[in-house]
C-alpha cells in the first residue's frame, strides 16, 4: 500500500461524500441492506445474482474506493486475470476466452472520517451477505469453500477485510465482418502511453496525464453515473488488441477478436479509450463503480463476485503507472538443471578419503 498521498485535488473527498449523501440510499452499497434492498435470485446452473425484491430486476449499486497496486492483487493488463496453466499444459487466450480485469479497491488514502466510514460500510454490506449464507449453510450441514468479494492486506484473514475486489467486463469480443476499427496504430500508441507513465531523468515520479490529473484549481466534478456520450469515443468502438502495449506473445491466439471499449470514464464523463487505460487507472486513482453482485456455485465451492459495469475516475493519482510487459508462457529454461542432471553431476564426484593434516 502506498504511504504517500496520491490525491490531485485536495478537497475531493468532501465533494465525493456530499454527492453520495445526496443519492438515494438504496443505490449505495454502503447503505444497502441485504434482504430489503436486494435479495438472492437463483439462475442458470444454480448460480446466483442479486435483484431488486420488488421488480426482480438486477440490483445495481454504487461504490467508491482507491485502486491498489498489483502487489495488493490488482490484475489490469492485456491478459487480465487469465490463468496461463502449466509448462506441460498451457492455457492460451483465443477467441472463446473471456478475459477480465480485477481491480482491488481500498479505503481512500488520508480520507475524511466520513468517507472512511462509508468505505467500511461497503465492506459490511458485502460481509452481511456472507454471514447470512453461512447461517444457511450450517443449518443444511453443508461444507462449502467460498471465495469472498473482499480481501485482506496480508495473509491473516481472521479480521475484517480491507479491500473490495471488483471485476471488469470482458475485454475482447469477436468482431463481425466489416466492423470499423477505432484507435491508433501500435507504434503511435506506444509512444503516447509510455511518454505518460515513463520516468524522466530528473524526476522519480511519473508524468501525470491531463485526462485524470487536474490542477489544484479543480472544480467540483460531475459525479453522475449516467453521463453524456463522448463525441470522440463510443461504447460500441472496438480496437486492434495491440493498442495495449503489453499485448502479444505466444499466450494470445486470437484470430477474429478485437479489444472492446469498456465503460471507463474520466472526471469529465468522457469515455477513456484503451490507449489511456493504464495511465488513467493507475494505483491511487479514486474511482466510483456501478456494479452488480453475483455468486458462482460448484458442488463444494462458491465464488462471490462484484461485477463492474461502469468505472469512473473521480480524482487522478500522482503515483507511478506500473510497468507492464508482454506475457511469456511458462517454460523450462535451457540452462535450468533438472533433477537427473544434478544426480549425474553428483555421481561423478569421488573425493575419496583425505589424509589428516597433522601440521594444523
Amino acid at each position: 500500500m502506498a504511504s504517500s498521498n496520491p490525491r490531485v485535488t485536495p478537497d475531493i473527498y468532501d465533494h465525493v461524500y456530499d454527492t453520495l449523501f445526496d443519492m438515494p440510499s438504496h443505490l449505495l452499497l454502503a447503505s444497502g441492506e441485504y434482504g430489503v434492498d436486494f435479495v438472492r435470485h437463483v439462475g442458470a446452473r444454480n448460480n446466483w445474482s442479486y435483484v431488486d425484491p420488488g421488480s426482480n430486476v438486477t440490483y445495481e449499486t454504487i461504490l467508491v474506493g482507491e485502486i491498489r497496486p498489483s502487489l495488493c492483487g490488482t490484475r489490469f493488463s492485456a491478459k487480465g486475470t487469465h490463468y496461463m496453466g502449466s509448462i506441460q499444459n498451457p492455457t492460451f487466450i483465443d477467441d472463446d476466452t473471456r478475459v477480465k480485469n480485477l481491480f482491488i479497491l481500498g479505503k481512500p488514502s488520508h480520507c475524511t472520517d466520513e468517507l472512511g466510514a462509508l468505505f467500511n460500510n461497503q465492506l459490511m454490506t458485502l460481509r452481511s451477505v456472507i454471514e447470512a449464507d453461512l447461517i444457511e449453510q450450517n443449518a443444511l450441514k453443508k461444507n462449502i469453500i467460498f471465495k469472498e468479494w473482499t480481501s485482506h492486506t496480508g495473509s491473516d484473514t481472521s479480521g475484517d477485510p480491507d479491500y473490495i475486489n471488483v471485476v471488469s467486463e470482458a475485454m475482447y469480443v469477436t468482431a463481425k465482418s466489416g466492423t470499423s476499427v477505432a484507435g491508433q496504430s501500435r507504434k503511435k500508441h506506444a509512444l503516447t502511453e509510455r511518454a505518460q507513465h515513463g520516468k524522466t531523468a530528473d524526476s522519480p515520479i511519473a508524468a501525470i496525464p491531463t485526462a485524470t490529473a487536474k490542477a489544484p484549481t479543480f472544480n467540483r466534478p460531475t459525479l453522475s453515473m449516467n453521463p453524456p456520450q463522448s463525441h470522440n469515443v463510443s461504447i460500441n468502438d472496438v480496437y486492434r488488441p495491440n493498442v495495449l502495449y503489453d499485448y502479444g506473445g505466444d499466450l494470445f491466439k486470437h484470430k477474429n477478436s478485437m479489444l472492446k471499449q469498456l465503460d471507463f470514464r474520466d472526471v469529465d464523463d468522457s469515455l477513456i479509450p484503451p490507449q489511456r487505460w493504464y495511465s488513467s487507472f493507475r494505483q491511487g486513482t479514486l474511482v466510483m463503480v456501478r456494479a452488480s453482485l453475483h455468486a458462482f456455485n460448484w458442488e463444494s465451492r462458491r465464488v462471490y463476485q462484484v461485477n463492474a459495469h461502469t468505472i469512473k475516475v473521480l480524482d487522478g493519482s500522482t503515483l507511478e503507472v506500473e510497468n507492464r510487459k508482454q506475457t511469456e508462457l511458462p517454460s523450462i529454461s535451457p540452462q535450468m538443471a533438472t533433477c537427473s542432471d544434478a544426480a549425474k553431476a553428483m555421481s561423478t564426484v569421488q573425493l575419496g578419503k583425505r589424509p589428516l593434516d597433522e601440521s594444523v
